[in-house]
């Protein structure tokens, strides 16, 4: 059918554009993760690709996208082969039916490290369906930084894995507390804690 083979065309053009637009991040010294592409804002509503430490995530937050998952992912690995491994996920608004990232190609590394301002954290992809840091945060993390961390006492309701912790230790809090409702979750930020401050 010629509009589905005009739908795939500019679905593909519209993926290259977005990844090119992003090269150099792929060199950037200060963090090692960031994403390839990020929905509406490169006109693909619903789907994002997140680098982990030469590591790809594919995020289908619509399902219209799954009949067109092998393209998307043929496009992507056409990109980007240089990737130890690529991961798909299909999120939902309905938490019970949550489901981790499916391994898809590559060589697969479920577990290993990134570094993001300094500070390294503990990934774990395919064991839960969040692996362990919020990219979409990562600006915010940098700006609080110094400004007001430094000499602060910091309580991190709903911690997760302890990004804005590490943050407020790095920049010298006097006191930080982190909370969350989550032992699993908590232990990752124990990981974090030990990986970074021992």
């Amino acid at each position: 059918d010629q509009a589905i083979r005009n739908f795939e065309t500019e679905l593909k053009t519209r993926i290259i554009a977005a990844i090119k637009k992003r090269q150099s991040l792929s060199f950037h010294q200060e963090r090692q993760n960031f994403f390839w592409i990020f929905g509406e804002a490169d006109f693909l509503p619903g789907l994002q690709l997140l680098s982990l430490n030469k590591n790809l995530i594919i995020s289908f937050y619509a399902y219209f996208w799954k009949k067109h998952e092998d393209i998307i992912i043929k496009t992507i690995q056409g990109e980007l082969p240089e990737h130890t491994s690529l991961w798909v996920q299909y999120r939902s608004e309905n938490q019970s039916k949550q489901t981790p990232p499916k391994f898809i190609s590559g060589k697969p590394e479920p577990i290993f490290l990134i570094e993001e301002f300094g500070l390294k954290y503990n990934i774990e992809i395919g064991h839960a369906y969040d692996f362990g840091i919020y990219t979409d945060m990562a600006s915010i993390r940098k700006q609080m930084g110094r400004e007001l961390f430094a000499q602060k006492k910091v309580l991190n309701l709903f911690s997760y894995t302890g990004a804005f912790t590490l943050q407020a230790m790095k920049y010298k809090a006097q006191h930080v507390a982190s909370v969350d409702s989550s032992s699993v979750i908590l232990s990752v930020l124990e990981k974090n804690l030990a990986t970074n401050f021992t």
